[in-house]
């Protein structure tokens, strides 16, 4: 029965995700994009995006390169179909690894590809801002493409035989995209790098095929510091920190402690409802692996010590993955950038579950139960929302592409265009049009769509 919880809860996330986007559509800074591809081309486009704004060189050029495809296909819905099966694929492999690594477990292929699809859908509603971070354009090769690549390379790193040329490569391209992609992230992962490389160089000189990892994090960190190299230095910086303003070293450690407790008090407490309930399954999975390996088990208290050491590591990892970012902006964070602190959670909660299933005398029955009544509330859930996303989305994407034929037919009038507002647009990132006719949102769709005219919302 649990097996067919879990395959079911899998298929309706699967069914819920293509629905959202299928209805996906444009929406903010992607009219900005538009216009910049329009006028230049993907990559004098590119260029110009890094010399006088964003320097996030390698996903501004996946962004123009998806509007680029705009007229001939559904661009908006295949990106989201290559970026789904990429992170499932990404979490199946680091998954594999895992298991054969650290726990002698090895599972067949359709379970792997059903684990990836699980962590997905556990990371999908895990996220704070789902809309900015799974469908928006504009952010999604920022964020998750980044996050995505960073999975694929520590499914790498982790592996235990000598790779070949075409997996180094791929090794090399996942950090370097990331070098280009999410400076916050990339410093984070390149102080990860060295602290890893520093620990088997002085600590694990006797683990075997350890020159072997060596390499791999030398490979990694270096495409990893020459990508970020490229995105520091571009001019665009320059224009982006005079929009920021600045601040000093200590400054933005102060301050961190405010936001990375904001963080956790707002942004945390309110995924962790589902967080939990995709984790709880886990406490069967640390059972039944336990079983089989035949694993003794602790008492309470080495249980309660490693939990409080596991959340301490939390609370540090996310204090010192929100530093960078609270340096660069002077301030909070936006949603969308907080993906690994999502992640990290989840990671947590998993983590506690399979330990206390895994090394605890908790009974196999209880496990179960608790397994199929959190695996049911999966299911409903993603039914649920597939359900009603249909639903909602339908009328958004009809009004939406109503409102663009509009625009488009009065596209040399003079006079101020008036719009009124759009119908929810659910889990997707809506069209924020603005009373005000010279707000960045609406030049942006009147650049892009070559209006002669101004829009304004009414209403």
């Amino acid at each position: 029965m649990i097996k067919k919880l879990f395959y079911l809860s899998n298929l309706a996330f699967l069914t819920l995700y293509i629905v959202i986007a299928w209805h996906n559509r444009l929406t903010l800074d992607d009219f900005h994009f538009m216009t910049n591809v329009n006028h230049n081309g993907i990559i004098k486009g590119t260029i110009a995006e890094y010399n006088f704004y964003s320097t996030r060189w390698l996903s501004v050029l996946v962004v123009h390169c998806i509007l680029s495809l705009m007229p001939y296909i559904n661009g908006l819905f295949f990106i989201g179909i290559i970026t789904i099966i990429a992170l499932i694929l990404s979490f199946s492999y680091l998954l594999r690894n895992i298991f054969h690594q650290f726990l002698s477990f090895h599972p067949g292929r359709l379970l792997l590809v059903n684990l990836g699809v699980f962590s997905a859908n556990t990371l999908f509603y895990s996220s704070m801002d789902i809309g900015n971070i799974w469908f928006w354009l504009s952010a999604l090769p920022t964020y998750l493409w980044s996050f995505i690549f960073f999975l694929l390379g520590c499914g790498i790193m982790i592996s235990n035989r000598q790779f070949a040329a075409p997996k180094l490569f791929l090794l090399a391209f996942s950090f370097f995209y990331i070098g280009g992609s999410a400076e916050a992230f990339a410093v984070v992962i390149l102080l990860a790098l060295f602290i890893a490389t520093f620990w088997l160089y002085f600590f694990k000189r006797s683990l075997t095929d350890m020159k072997i990892y060596m390499v791999r994090l030398s490979v990694a960190f270096l495409f990893c510091f020459v990508s970020l190299i490229i995105l520091y230095l571009g001019h665009g910086n320059i224009v982006r920190r005079g929009l920021t303003g600045e601040i000093s070293f200590f400054k933005a450690f102060i301050l961190n402690i405010e936001t990375t407790g904001w963080i956790g008090l707002y942004w945390v407490s309110s995924i962790i409802p589902k967080i939990f309930l995709y984790s709880l399954p886990l406490l069967f999975a640390g059972k039944a692996l336990s079983m089989k390996n035949k694993v003794s088990t602790v008492s309470l208290q080495e249980v309660n010590r490693t939990l409080f050491k596991a959340i301490l590591v939390y609370a540090i990892l996310i204090f010192i993955f929100n530093y960078p970012i609270t340096y660069l902006l002077c301030g909070l964070a936006p949603e969308r950038a907080l993906l690994p602190v999502s992640f990290l959670t989840w990671v947590l909660f998993a983590f506690s579950f399979f330990y206390i299933g895994y090394k605890t005398a908790i009974k196999e029955k209880l496990t179960e139960k608790l397994s199929m009544i959190a695996l049911a509330g999966c299911l409903l859930l993603n039914t649920y929302n597939g359900i009603h996303q249909f639903m909602i989305l339908g009328e958004y994407d009809r009004q939406y592409d109503a409102l663009m034929e509009k625009l488009v037919s009065k596209k040399y009038n003079n006079l101020v265009i008036t719009v009124s507002p759009l119908p929810s647009s659910g889990m997707l990132t809506p069209m924020d049009i603005s009373h005000d006719s010279l707000s960045n949102n609406n030049m942006f769709i009147k650049s892009a769509l070559g209006l002669k005219a101004d829009i304004m919302l009414v209403k």
